[in-house]
């Protein structure tokens, strides 16, 4: 479906217009280049929806120090990165953004689970399901980059003196597609699935086709999306209690791909200004770490990176003063790439973009390109930024996948 047409002066002026209102406090590698490259878009069809529904066009994208890309190709194709917070106003919700409430626990442990009864109790949970709130959960913490993992604290008296620490990463996949207890989150393009299929809206835009629900629709859609973070969280408490006890205390279970409130949605990062600290896992070879929020995106912190005067002429300063913003992990990194200009075309019919890293290939997705994770270079980001400080590191004691 291609887009409204435009003089390319005018779609120039749309997207630059979107480019000031994303805001990049990255490490600049890559994975961020990228990012920065695809976000405009992304943030060009929200303001399109915006004008056509009768709202300010005043979306906006937020870093964290770990912003990168989405190897979702939806999410990708449709415009969007991953490490950071979108902003916008009107009651309608961007569904290519695709919320799944993921997010992480972490537990307090006072010693070590016997390994070999651990693994036959994850073994029992892989073969059976358990009730969670009238929905049949399935253990799935050997799919995709969901884990549990046991770590050794540096220092206990940052986990109420617990010296070890269970961290369970995990989403509410159960409920990710249409369902009887709600109408699903990925929806774009599954109209026909949905109890909302004939009130998805599927607009045309300078940069591709967008889908949405407004009003009522996006309400309703809304209410169901914090009714699954609601699930994943006792989902993950439930599983924690069956294998550490039902005593185990839960130090931590927060949501890093969501709602966090009507009209903002966190891309793989923690509203984090209320939280002692947050957990950020790295490389398997790396240790974990604790990050306590410091001075996090303050006026000061902003004048350095040179963000406060385009920031206050968009609109958006206080957006960013307000954001408490730290990331759940390190992000993808592309060995070798580092340095190099990014490029965008957009080809064919409804020009789908296209990009390429120097002089390396076009691609339209990074699926196919080879990839690492991020390691300590985000920590420092993180404490040379001042948006947080490591209370505490996490060595790496057992892998519990299943």
């Amino acid at each position: 479906m291609e887009g409204p047409a435009l003089r390319d002066a005018e779609r120039t002026r749309l997207l630059e217009r979107a480019r000031e209102r994303c805001f990049f406090l990255d490490l600049d590698d890559a994975g961020a280049r990228l990012c920065r490259a695809n976000m405009p878009y992304g943030i060009a069809k929200i303001h399109w929806m915006q004008r056509q529904l009768g709202h300010e066009p005043d979306a906006s994208y937020i870093s964290t120090p770990d912003s990168t890309v989405t190897r979702n190709i939806d999410r990708w194709a449709s415009g969007f990165g991953y490490g950071g917070a979108i902003e916008w106003s009107g009651e309608f919700f961007p569904l290519e953004l695709k919320p799944n409430c993921c997010g992480m626990l972490v537990a307090g442990l006072d010693e070590l689970p016997d390994p070999d009864e651990a693994e036959r109790a994850i073994a029992r949970l892989s073969e059976t399901t358990i009730e969670v709130g009238l929905v049949q959960a399935h253990w799935d913490m050997h799919r995709g980059n969901h884990f549990l993992n046991i770590y050794a604290v540096s220092d206990p008296d940052v986990t109420s003196g617990h010296p070890y620490v269970a961290i369970m990463h995990s989403s509410g996949s159960e409920l990710r597609g249409p369902n009887p207890h709600g109408p699903g989150l990925y929806l774009a393009g599954r109209s026909s699935e949905s109890s909302l299929g004939d009130r998805i809206e599927v607009m045309r835009t300078p940069f591709g086709p967008a889908f949405l629900l407004k009003g009522e629709a996006a309400e309703i859609y809304t209410q169901y999306a914090a009714r699954v973070e609601r699930f994943a969280r006792k989902r993950r408490t439930a599983y924690a209690r069956i294998l550490f006890g039902e005593d185990v205390p839960i130090l931590f279970n927060e949501t890093h791909q969501g709602l966090n409130r009507p009209g903002r949605m966190l891309l793989g990062c923690y509203s984090g200004r209320d939280l002692p600290w947050v957990p950020v896992t790295l490389r398997p070879d790396l240790p974990a770490y604790l990050i306590a929020p410091g001075l996090i995106y303050s006026q000061e912190a902003l004048d350095r990176e040179g963000l406060v005067e385009r920031a206050r002429a968009t609109g958006c300063l206080d957006r960013l003063l307000g954001a408490g913003l730290l990331p759940h992990g390190g992000g993808y990194s592309y060995p070798g790439m580092d340095g190099l200009d990014v490029e965008v075309q957009e080809r064919g019919r409804g020009g789908r973009r296209c990009f390429r890293l120097g002089k390396n290939e076009w691609f339209r997705d990074v699926r196919g390109l080879p990839f690492s994770y991020r390691g300590e270079e985000v920590i420092r980001r993180i404490e040379e930024f001042g948006s947080g400080r490591v209370a505490a590191h996490l060595e790496l004691v057992k892998r519990l996948e299943g």
